[in-house]
């Protein structure tokens, strides 16, 4: 027992209920602060969604529009990552499904919403893991054909990406008129099957 009449249990107790205590605040406090990220992100997805709704003829395709080329266009800004950084430029994008309904996907860093019907403010968030050619084991793992280009048996691009992302870069980048994979006679089309995790965030 010490001096103010405590044992060593009544001490131990005490601590172990103030760190129980600490561990719930903290809990409370980083679990409201990733749910208002999360809520940015919707509020993001859906802006880029009625941007590009509103600016139809701005672009070449109408069906399928990447946030660079809105950014390129001049239509939209970056969209700030609310976990750090940019979202990306590549996997965002505005597209109208096979019955004409106008969505959006918007990855920033590890999170992605995918197929948002624009108006929806409770989507599911997705926390995923880079591409990679090499299978993760696990049940929650998307496969993709992500594409690249050839020129003099040399990679135009360091990144695999969606095929019309290939085919948005090669209209900017040779200032040429395609519109699908195979219209590209600039250079060989390549591809390769990646794989990454996908588990439900929020």
């Amino acid at each position: 027992m010490n001096e103010k009449g405590f044992g060593s249990f009544e001490v131990l107790t005490i601590l172990v209920v103030i760190i129980c205590i600490v561990a719930f605040l903290l809990y409370q406090v980083l679990g409201d602060t990733a749910s208002q990220k999360f809520k940015t992100m919707i509020e993001n997805a859906n802006s880029f969604g009625r941007t590009i709704v509103n600016n139809p003829n701005s672009f070449s395709s109408q069906n399928t529009i990447y946030l660079d080329e809105a950014i390129n266009d001049g239509s939209m800004k970056s969209i700030k990552n609310p976990f750090g950084g940019i979202c990306d430029g590549a996997e965002t994008k505005y597209y109208r499904d096979e019955n004409g309904v106008s969505k959006v996907n918007l990855r920033c860093g590890d999170y992605l919403i995918n197929n948002l019907k624009i108006g929806d403010t409770s989507p599911s968030i997705y926390k995923i893991s880079k591409w990679s050619t090499k299978k993760p084991s696990g049940k929650d793992v998307e496969e993709k054909v992500l594409y690249n280009c050839l020129s003099n048996g040399s990679e135009l691009y360091n990144n695999y990406m969606e095929d019309l992302y290939l085919v948005y870069m090669i209209r900017r980048d040779y200032g040429v008129d395609v519109y699908s994979l195979d219209d590209i006679s600039e250079c060989q089309v390549v591809s390769k099957t990646f794989y990454r995790t996908k588990e439900v965030a929020e």
